[in-house]
């Protein structure tokens, strides 16, 4: 079961943050599949601010609010997703973060209409908006087709 949170961030924080993942110098990484990894016309861009028990990013201080709103008590992984705009609506393959039960959240960075998918409904991005779920259960994202792209950032931790 997932719920949703709006203004999860305080608006000049997440301003700050918005500008940040906006702007042409943040780094973006190329990723070659999204969930099906046979799938060849399906790609995105990442960028990992925690992965591995560690920071992987100049840039994990600018998240660390986050993690402060949400109460976590241990971090999984922090990424940035950015999913560029499709001409017909794509919804991608149904998966799980990890197997085990941990807590997740979607911090959507643009309004579009790239959903996300839950088996007890959907999510419509907003700025500021978060999906509060158990990344355990199978979700799946999709492609906008209204803006340039679908920016997010994905947070499992405990």
């Amino acid at each position: 079961m997932h719920s949703v949170v709006d203004k999860l961030l305080d608006q000049d924080y997440f301003n700050e943050i918005k500008n940040v993942l906006f702007g042409d110098e943040f780094p973006w990484y190329f990723k070659d599949h999204i969930t099906d990894e046979n799938d060849e016309d399906k790609f995105y861009y990442t960028h990992n601010f925690y992965d591995n028990y560690e920071s992987n990013s100049h840039y994990f201080g600018l998240v660390k609010g986050i993690l402060n709103v949400l109460e976590c008590n241990s971090i999984l992984r922090v990424r940035a997703s950015s999913y560029l705009r499709s001409d017909k609506t794509v919804i991608n393959q149904p998966h799980c973060d990890y197997e085990f039960s941990h807590k997740g959240c979607l911090l959507y960075l643009n309004e579009n209409n790239g959903l996300t998918y839950f088996k007890d409904g959907t999510v419509k991005p907003e700025e500021n908006r978060a999906a509060l779920f158990d990344p355990s259960i199978e979700h799946s994202s999709s492609h906008c087709t209204d803006k340039k792209r679908r920016v997010i950032i994905n947070i499992n931790y405990f």
